[in-house]
Parts: C-alpha cells; sequence; structure tokens
C-alpha cells in the first residue's frame, strides 16, 4: 500500500531527469545539447518567430506543433477565416514534429511553461479586448498543463481540427478562455 505522500519513480533510470540536467524548451537549436532530452522547442527553425500577416489587426495566432507539423495549415485557416488575427507565432520543436518529442510528463509541464512564456511575451502590451488564437498538435498532458497556465494569457480561443472529416477537415472554435457565465 502507499502512504498519502509517498512518491514512486515509474520512468527507467536511462529517462529519468539526472540531477542538474534541464529539458530547456524553446530555445534556438544551436543551443541544444547531444543529450538524449534535447527535444527543446524553438521558433521557426531558420525564419523568424512570428509571421506579421497584417498591422491593423489585434489578435495574435499561436501553432504549437510538436507532434504535427501545423504552422502551413493554421496560416491558410487564419488568412481565410479569422480577419481580426494580425500575428501568427509559431513552436515547435528544434528536432523536428513527431510523436518521440515529448519525453516524460515533466517534459511536457516544462513545453508548457516555456509556451506560456512565449506566448505572454509575444502579447506584450496589447489591449485587454486581444483574443490569443491557439492552435495545438500535442500530446494532452502539454495542453492540459498548458490550459493551467491560460489565467495568465488573457482571452485565448482554442481550435481543433476535424480529423474524421466529418465536415471539412479544417479548423474549429472549439473553447473560449475564460468561460463566460
Amino acid at each position: 500500500t502507499f502512504r498519502y505522500k509517498s512518491t514512486v519513480k515509474i520512468l527507467p533510470p536511462s529517462l529519468r531527469q539526472k540531477k542538474g540536467q534541464r529539458w530547456t524548451t524553446f530555445t534556438p537549436p544551436a543551443a541544444g545539447s547531444s543529450r538524449r532530452y534535447r527535444g527543446r522547442l524553438s521558433h521557426r527553425r531558420s525564419h523568424q518567430a512570428f509571421v506579421e500577416l497584417k498591422t491593423d489587426a489585434p489578435d495574435i495566432a499561436v501553432a504549437i506543433g510538436i507532434t504535427h507539423d501545423i504552422a502551413n495549415d493554421v496560416r491558410r485557416y487564419v488568412e481565410d477565416e479569422l480577419p481580426s488575427v494580425g500575428r501568427l507565432l509559431v513552436l515547435r520543436p528544434s528536432t523536428g514534429s513527431s510523436s518521440q518529442a515529448v519525453v516524460a510528463g515533466r517534459h511536457a509541464f516544462d513545453l508548457a511553461q516555456s509556451a506560456k512564456e512565449l506566448i505572454r511575451s509575444a502579447i506584450g502590451g496589447q489591449s485587454p479586448e486581444m483574443i490569443a488564437h491557439v492552435f495545438v498538435a500535442a500530446p494532452n498532458a502539454l495542453t492540459f498543463f498548458l490550459g493551467q497556465q491560460s489565467p495568465v494569457l488573457g482571452c485565448v480561443r482554442l481550435y481543433e481540427f476535424d480529423f474524421e472529416g466529418g465536415r471539412d477537415r479544417s479548423y474549429r472554435a472549439s473553447l473560449t478562455l475564460p468561460v463566460s457565465t
């Protein structure tokens, strides 16, 4: 039996984070080490972090492509369907999008923390009415941890992709935070 405050290490020794080792996340690929856990996230690999779409539009779109590279699909959707979005921030692993990009739960948490900080810095001194339109292709744990950080981001609208093709195999707004009552 487990005691109330007992802990159990469930990762094999080869996957445990070593003392002093950090899974830094949204750093440029050049800062990555040769360690196994270098699945870091960066702004676009050799491009700018932001894609300027319209200078007079206040909102920002964020494409977080961990398991799939969604940057082009998100840009196309934003340009066609979201006239209020002026900038696109693209975040993806420096090692490339894949189902193996997130190593463990702690790694997912670190990625979510870094994503929150980058989104906050991108929002900067924007008006309180601004909406951050967030598109995510990532493991559920990362999305959960990012959701925990949403209060500091202001108004966030999440989008989901129609994988089954029941509608038009495109994005749909799924949830806006904070939820108004």
